[in-house]
């Protein structure tokens, strides 16, 4: 079981909000 870190979350929240980002432009 992978143990999830404060900055493995902080990875995928930066790739969620760039992706939406992406998607409004």
């Amino acid at each position: 079981m992978k143990i999830i870190t404060l900055t493995d979350l902080r990875k995928d929240l930066f790739k969620i909000i760039m992706a939406k980002k992406e998607y409004h432009h």
